[in-house]
Order: structure tokens, then sequence, then C-alpha cells
């Protein structure tokens, strides 16, 4: 018996680093590998935004498709001459409940797990305490990012759970926020995350 897996590199990411609301450094990366590299002149709090768009030169892709785009954004405070992780959290949104095709049955409910990691990638940087949650909200679209409304947030066995209603038809983006007690704040966006059928 063989087995097939693999991995799409067909995807257009722009980052961009911002000081207040002063770009410092735009990036496009030129292959999987790429990293953005910045050294801290002043200390405040930064931007940092990444997005990722599924491209593919003359390719048209399914309309159907999902996970046609996302989107993060760090807000931390950074100083100069410093190694050290910063007081941000990654947001993974995990949908239960759907089908081998990544749908969700019409006019149901799904409850969408709010996973927020922090990992220390780097021996020789310091990793310090976790940032403490201020507060947490997912909003979602069902008109492909076109307008945005909130959902409720429940914690549920010790996870928190934003808690969607699906539409008839179509598909769910979702859009989660963690706002953290020392002004940081992580912002979470992926455009078609399941799809209704």
């Amino acid at each position: 018996m063989g087995s097939t897996y693999g991995s799409e590199r067909t995807v257009k990411v722009k980052a961009s680093l911002k000081l207040g609301g002063k770009t410092l450094k735009t990036f496009t990366p030129t292959s999987d590998r790429s990293e953005i590299d910045f050294r801290v002149k002043k200390a405040g709090w930064y931007t940092l935004t990444n997005t990722g768009t599924r491209y593919e030169p003359g390719f048209v892709f399914p309309a159907g498709m999902l996970s046609t785009a996302t989107s993060v954004t760090f807000r931390f405070y950074a100083k100069k001459n410093t190694s050290e992780l910063t007081q941000t959290m990654a947001v993974q949104h995990v949908p239960a409940g759907l089908n081998s095709y990544n749908l969700a049955k019409p006019s149901s409910t799904t409850n969408v797990a709010l996973k927020l990691t922090r990992y220390l990638t780097y021996g020789d940087m310091k990793k310090g305490a976790n940032p403490k949650l201020k507060s947490l909200s997912t909003k979602i679209s069902t008109d492909g990012g076109r307008t945005w409304r909130s959902v409720p947030i429940r914690k549920i066995n010790g996870v928190w759970h934003a808690i969607v209603p699906n539409p008839a038809s179509g598909a769910v983006s979702l859009r989660t926020r963690a706002t953290y007690t020392n002004g940081g704040y992580t912002e979470a966006t992926v455009f078609r995350a399941y799809a209704i059928g």
C-alpha cells in the first residue's frame, strides 16, 4: 500500500513591520525558508502583520476552495540590544464537527476551539513569562470578509471556544483577537475557514 503526501507552495506572502503608524520594513519572501530580519533601533510598540494569499500564475483556483487567504498581526513592545520572544501568542482556529470535506451542516452551530500557544524556537533567546490574557473575541464573516459580526466565546473543558451560528449555505471566515494585559495583542484571520453543505 502506497501513501501520498505533499505541500502547497502556491502562495503570495507579504509582511510589514510598523512602529506607531510608521512602516519600517516590508518584506516579500522569495522562498518558503525566507525570514524577515530587522534590528530594533528604538524601543516602542511594534506591529508585525503577515498575510498569505493562495496564488499560482496562470491558474484559476476552484470557486469553492477553502482557506483562500490568512493574516496574522502581532502588537508587542520591543527594546534595543535584547534577544527575547515577543510577549504574544499564536492563535489557532480548530472547528469541531465538520465532515471529511470540512463542511458544517446548514444552519447548524459550530464550536471553534481557540488555541493560544507560545513556543521558543531558538535556544539563545529568552522566553520570559507568557503574556496574561485580558480579553478574547471572535468575529465571523459569511460574505468573504466584506462584513464581520461578533459571536459568543465560552470556555468548555478548559478551552476557549467561539460559538458560530452557521448560515444556510456558503462559507465561514474567522477572525480572533487575543488582547493581553501588557497592551499587546494577536489577531488571526482565516478566510473561508470552512464551508456549509
